[in-house]
């Protein structure tokens, strides 16, 4: 017995040396290669993301510039001659230059008139009724016969309010333009995004796919491992030797039985009878 345990002790070491040189190697290659795994599922997540990106800032470069050129301060270079902004460009100048006709013409003919009594009164009514819904009341009317200053003041107030009506308008027209620009790129990008959200969303099903598939990799190998170990203790289990007390056992219930009839032989006279038998201690008798 002593034999055979060193010897099942041996291979048992042996055995268990194999098994865990073979299931570290098998662990090593898994982590090897689910590492590897999870680095081109992030690179793959990051390249989606850089394209996302640099697709978003393709569509802003190509708008940004017409929306800039809208408005001639944000301008980095003059528009192309053959663009619609050169167009608008041109119909604002003229605007501006008609207003600039307009308004000198205001200016000689008010000029001529505050020349004559006649016509420095007809200066002041103009500009009173001009500017009647901004100013109000006789005084303001009599303010203006009275005083050449006011007027000409009224005058040049006027005149700035039609400048800046023209400003205004002209403004909104460019917010118009812009507005319509923006529109269009908000639904690029708007379309940029829900390629990018689908494309997405399909990438993280497969990598789910795959990290499910990893940790069933996990699950089988444990399994397998918890398999070859319980085989293991199987084949190496050694029980130690145990004595047979079935005739023991069975000695002591007829004992106990003997005693408890009254027919159990006192222990004196078992030694006689075992030394009787034995032939020990015997004496001569007269009849030998």
């Amino acid at each position: 017995w002593e034999a055979t345990r060193a010897l099942n002790g041996e291979k048992a070491k042996q055995r268990a040396a194999e098994i865990k040189a073979a299931y570290a190697a098998h662990v090593a290659n898994l982590k090897a290669a689910q590492n590897s795994a999870f680095k081109a599922r992030n690179a793959e997540s990051e390249k989606l993301w850089n394209s996302y990106k640099a697709d978003r800032k393709a569509v802003n470069d190509r708008y940004q510039p017409f929306i800039d050129a809208i408005w001639k301060s944000k301008r980095k270079s003059p528009p192309h001659p053959y663009t619609e902004q050169v167009l608008h460009d041109l119909q604002e100048s003229a605007e501006w230059k008609q207003l600039g006709r307009a308004q000198f013409a205001q200016r000689r003919l008010f000029n001529a008139r505050e020349r004559s009594l006649l016509g420095a009164l007809g200066n002041a009514v103009r500009l009173h009724y001009v500017a009647m819904r901004e100013r109000g009341g006789l005084v303001n009317l009599f303010k203006l016969v009275i005083s050449p200053a006011a007027r000409r003041k009224q005058f040049q107030q006027q005149q700035e309010t039609q400048k800046r009506a023209l400003r205004q308008r002209q403004a909104q027209n460019r917010n118009e333009r812009a507005a319509t620009l923006k529109a269009a790129r908000r639904v690029e990008l708007a379309k940029l995004s829900q390629e990018f959200q689908k494309s997405r969303e399909t990438m993280k099903a497969r990598h789910a796919t795959e990290v499910a598939a990893q940790k069933a990799v996990w699950r089988q190998l444990a399994a397998e491992r918890e398999k070859v170990w319980s085989d293991y203790r199987k084949e190496f289990a050694i029980q130690e030797p145990r004595q047979d007390k079935g005739d023991q056992h069975q000695f002591y219930r007829d004992e106990f039985r003997e005693a408890a009839s009254g027919t159990a032989k006192p222990e004196r006279e078992l030694k006689a009878d075992q030394n009787q038998g034995n032939g020990a201690d015997r004496t001569p008798t007269p009849e030998n």
